[in-house]
């Protein structure tokens, strides 16, 4: 059926998530045997956690704090919508016919 596991870790820390948590998470996908994986964050990853993602063999998805912040905006999950701006443009061919 093409199912697949997929296996997903969060942090909420103040800091950079560094290499050995993504090694880790690496190591814990083996254990459940998942076939890809997650990791996302409210921070950041450091440079060297990207390049072990990059090296890996494993398919394995980063995603920092500003990437998640726009896909909860777009998906609209945990989002309030306060107010509408509409945005007026001028409709230039309404002009052409006067």
């Amino acid at each position: 059926l093409g199912l697949e596991r997929v296996y997903v870790q969060a942090k909420r820390w103040q800091g950079s998530v560094g290499a050995a948590v993504v090694r880790d998470f690496a190591g814990s996908m083996d254990a459940e045997a998942a076939t890809k994986g997650v990791i996302l964050t409210t921070s950041t990853f450091t440079k060297d956690a990207r390049s072990y993602v990059e090296k890996s063999p494993k398919a394995i998805r980063l995603v920092d704090g500003d990437e998640l912040a726009g896909l909860l905006l777009e998906f609209e999950v945990g989002v309030l919508r306060a107010a509408t701006l509409v945005v007026p443009r001028l409709d230039e061919g309404f002009f052409e016919d006067v």
